[in-house]
């Protein structure tokens, strides 16, 4: 059994009680090798009824305070289990969104392509499996978007940290993107320097260009270009800028302050009638911060947008 002996678990009277009994000893102590008769009894007097008026008051305060830290330890307790609960139940449905949804999604993908293909002779029809193989390419990429953020919420160590080459991270997503691109004859020039070596979480920052590059195609028109452009940053900085450029339909001002942000969701149609979900921005701003970067963007009605963010980079010794 525990026993304990903070003298904040004491009620008042009994902290009172206790240094009366203690006051009279050392003053009886202090009376044998120090004084003489001549007074005692004032002295023992004073030395009762001093710890009477100051320990009481003293200690009832101090008990009502560990009063109340018990109770605010037994609260954050009960706070702790419900948020032990909550994050089990996130994670089991992760684990649904994960297994339960994507395959079908994916394989549901599949079969539309397929589908697609065999309709060269049904012009109308390859307009509906057009528009349907678009909306399950939004949900495919809300879907990664979401594990891949919430992986990074539970995950409170960068532990998936590498270094890896940014200019080859662009080929291999131009790569992945390579069908979006060809769909509206349009150009993905790679401008990053080759030299340049990242240092971050390459799933995000992967997710973050795909996020990106697919924005740029949604609002760019039929045969124009799309350029990623980097090059080292010079003075030590630690970080680099990346340029994601197109010459789309560009955007107003009031439009560019609700992109990032989560509670004003913004969305409209690209210029072949693409839709979206208005929550890719808001991750690719998620991903960056995580990672000690910024992101921002510079944007013209009917001028094209330009996307940048910075990552932070390793230089070699």
């Amino acid at each position: 059994m525990k026993i304990n002996l903070s003298i904040t678990t004491l009620k008042p009277l009994q902290a009172t009680l206790l240094a009366v009994i203690l006051s009279e000893l050392v003053y009886t102590v202090i009376f044998l090798f120090f004084l003489n008769d001549a007074g005692y009894w004032i002295g023992f007097t004073l030395s009762f009824f001093i710890p009477v008026v100051t320990a009481y008051p003293i200690h009832y305060i101090l008990y009502k305070q560990a009063k109340k830290l018990e109770a605010s330890r037994k609260q954050i307790a009960r706070q702790n289990k419900k948020l032990e609960q909550v994050l089990q139940q996130r994670k089991v449905l992760l684990s649904i969104i994960s297994h339960d949804l994507r395959s079908p999604v994916d394989s549901f993908y599949q079969l539309l392509q397929a589908f697609y293909e065999d309709l060269d002779h049904d012009p109308e029809a390859q307009d509906l499996m057009k528009f349907l193989i678009g909306r399950t390419e939004n949900i495919k990429l809300l879907i990664n978007n979401l594990l891949a953020w919430a992986s990074e919420q539970e995950n409170s160590q960068p532990d998936e940290i590498e270094t890896f080459s940014l200019y080859s991270l662009v080929e291999e997503v131009s790569v992945e993107m390579e069908e979006l691109l060809v769909k509206k004859h349009l150009i993905l020039v790679n401008c990053c320097e080759e030299s340049i070596m990242i240092r971050a979480n390459p799933t995000t920052s992967r997710i973050v260009l795909r996020n990106l590059i697919s924005n740029s195609i949604k609002f760019s028109y039929r045969q124009s270009t799309i350029e990623i452009s980097a090059k080292l940053p010079e003075n030590g900085l630690q970080f680099v800028k990346v340029a994601v450029k197109d010459q789309g339909v560009g955007m107003q001002e009031q439009v560019k302050v609700k992109l990032f942000n989560l509670n004003e969701r913004y969305t409209s149609l690209g210029t072949a009638n693409e839709q979206g979900n208005g929550l890719g921005l808001f991750f690719c701003k998620e991903f960056i911060n995580q990672q000690g970067g910024e992101i921002w963007v510079e944007s013209q009605e009917k001028q094209g947008s330009t996307f940048y963010f910075t990552l932070p980079i390793t230089r070699a010794v």
